[in-house]
């Protein structure tokens, strides 16, 4: 993955840029160990948990100055589905990583409702030598809520390790993300929200992100290949590349892995 092609820029009135060929990924059969499974844990035990990782969520955020809102805080009070659901696409989920490097991906509470009942605990113990993570998915609400939820969790794409990928670990993830079954999407190169206090400040800039993608157009990785100079710009831009979906068919080399650079463009004017 050392070339990568260029995309057309991203800004906020610009059409999704058209994709030049894919640069192919060098391809080998060593892919480290992965696997999801299912665990017991009860409501109190999910909601304290919860409560816990964002309490000390927050107390770390606050070192550095800042302040943060609790996740979701108004969906309990909606009685509007639809106003819900624009609100969980928006926000689907929230992530905590504790002392032990273990990621806690909490699902957005379901409607109606104040607490979620659905987490992802992903323990990544890869090392410099090898890839290897573990997935438990955890759901305390009715067995007709968890059941789909469980199975999904079960066809997750085998998740980034967090070592650099110049280790052996995401050489091997790589190599998984190139093998890999996967589904196709409508095709989305969305331009990212732009940050409330940026904006307010009148603060612009460009970010240019390099992300991954497999056969199927779905993003697996993305990086900031160059910084716009302003942490929130390019957190944000980060944030949304990871939800981008490529349209390879209309690609040369369709159905191939691939990277590619997107110039995000951010303009308050």
């Amino acid at each position: 993955m050392s070339i990568l092609i260029v995309l057309a820029a991203l800004s906020v009135a610009a059409k999704n840029p058209t994709l030049p060929a894919p640069i192919a990924l060098k391809t080998t059969t060593d892919i480290g160990l992965y696997s999801v499974h299912a665990g017991q844990m009860s409501a109190d035990e999910l909601k304290a948990n919860f409560k816990k990782h964002l309490r000390l969520h927050n107390a770390e955020y606050q070192k550095t100055g800042g302040s943060l809102s609790e996740p979701w805080k108004d969906f309990g009070k909606l009685n509007d589905e639809i106003t819900w659901q624009t609100l969980v696409r928006y926000r689907p989920e929230w992530l905590y990583t504790d002392y032990e490097k273990m990621t806690w991906e909490y699902q957005a509470p379901d409607f109606g409702k104040e607490w979620p009942t659905k987490v992802l605990q992903i323990a990544d113990k890869s090392t410099a030598s090898g890839y290897e993570i573990e997935v438990t998915a955890y759901c305390s609400a009715s067995e007709a809520e968890c059941a789909p939820y469980i199975s999904a969790q079960k066809k997750m794409l085998a998740p980034r390790p967090n070592l650099m990928r110049s280790d052996i670990a995401y050489k091997q993830w790589l190599n998984r993300v190139q093998h890999e079954s996967c589904l196709a999407q409508s095709a989305n190169l969305s331009h990212p929200r732009y940050p409330p206090q940026a904006l307010r400040d009148g603060i612009g800039g460009t970010v240019r992100i390099g992300f991954l993608f497999n056969a199927c157009g779905n993003v697996r990785d993305a990086w900031i290949e160059t910084s716009s100079r302003n942490r929130d710009l390019d957190r944000a831009a980060l944030n949304e590349a990871l939800k981008w979906q490529i349209d390879t068919s209309t690609l040369p080399n369709k159905g191939k892995s691939g990277a590619a650079i997107a110039p995000v463009i951010f303009s308050p004017e």
